[in-house]
């Protein structure tokens, strides 16, 4: 096994697990929607949710971010 084949096994192990992560954000984010909505107004509950939203956004903006950097530098190294 060399090294590039090295490489590509995490990367594929890498993919794989985020778009795992990404599924996960993704369903955080949905139930944190309508938890948001639908909760009472002023109510705690409602602002633990819009946390809970405004995390799971984040989170998926940095996991899709830095996917992308691994695979832009994969591709000038040319791993990918």
């Amino acid at each position: 096994m060399t090294f590039i084949d090295l490489v590509n096994k995490l990367i594929g192990f890498g993919n794989t697990l985020i778009t795992y992560l990404i599924g996960i954000a993704f369903i955080v984010m949905v139930v944190s929607w309508i938890k948001y909505f639908t909760g009472k107004d002023g109510g705690k509950d409602k602002e633990k949710w819009k946390h809970i939203l405004l995390a799971s956004v984040g989170g998926m903006f940095i996991i899709v971010s830095m996917w992308g950097l691994v695979r832009l530098i994969g591709k000038f190294l040319a791993i990918v």
